[in-house]
């Protein structure tokens, strides 16, 4: 069976996700009185259900050896919630909306297991993305760059952050005691090697993203030049 449409948030929801990991969750912040957000909450309806699938994960229908390695990395569709939070319920919701610094909405953070920028004076984290990006979020936090209404885009986006979450997992359940964790394609680790793989791929999906944006704003252009009286 399905689940019904993503759970409205409570701000002390929100704050419990910012504190403390209790399982995978991605957020859509939006405002009730803007129009981009209220088409798009029916994209994040969509989202949901397909996470919340309960069919056999097309992924495991080959024999193939490789891809049973790949299973390991591969967290249950279920495993991943989708909230909504709208910033402008209340002035704590608008408050804490602030907080996270977001340069605009609406928008989806991703909260994973463990931190993705460098922490200032901390060792131990992984340094998934450029530590001046979103530098004003929460360091277990992501930000989709795309545009929200290329529906398949995030689907990937989301789909490879919580493989990234769960590598996390993996390597904190077989990491070294102490010393500085290292992502690094070179390692002998099968873990690393795939959370290095993870990160290549989150690369990947910025720049076809950022591709797409540019062209849409050139066809945009084309459009109003086209528009103009002669």
């Amino acid at each position: 069976s399905t689940r019904g449409p993503p759970a409205e948030a409570t701000v002390d929801e929100l704050h419990a996700a910012l504190e403390k990991w209790e399982g995978d969750v991605a957020f859509f912040f939006y405002t009730s009185w803007d129009t981009s957000s209220r088409h798009l909450l029916g994209l994040w309806d969509q989202a949901l259900r397909f996470f919340s699938a309960s069919g056999p994960n097309p992924e495991k229908t080959s024999s193939s050896r490789l891809l049973n390695i790949w299973r390991q990395f591969v967290p249950p569709l279920g495993s991943l919630q989708l909230r909504r939070f709208d910033c402008e319920k209340s002035e704590a919701a608008r408050k804490l909306c602030r907080s996270l610094g977001l340069p605009f909405l609406p928008a989806v953070l991703f909260f994973s297991y463990a931190p993705l920028r460098e922490e200032s004076g901390k060792r131990g984290t992984w340094s998934f993305f450029d530590a001046d990006a979103d530098k004003s979020l929460p360091p277990r936090s992501a930000r989709f760059k795309g545009d929200l209404f290329m529906y398949d885009a995030l689907l990937d986006w989301l789909q490879m952050m919580r493989r990234i979450s769960y590598v996390q997992q993996l390597l904190e359940r077989k990491g070294p005691e102490t010393g500085e964790k290292v992502c690094a394609v070179g390692s002998q680790s099968a873990t690393e090697k795939e959370l290095a793989d993870c990160r290549k791929r989150l690369t990947e999906l910025e720049a076809e993203n950022e591709a797409l944006r540019q062209e849409t704003r050139l066809f945009h252009r084309r459009e109003r030049d086209t528009e103009k009286p002669q």
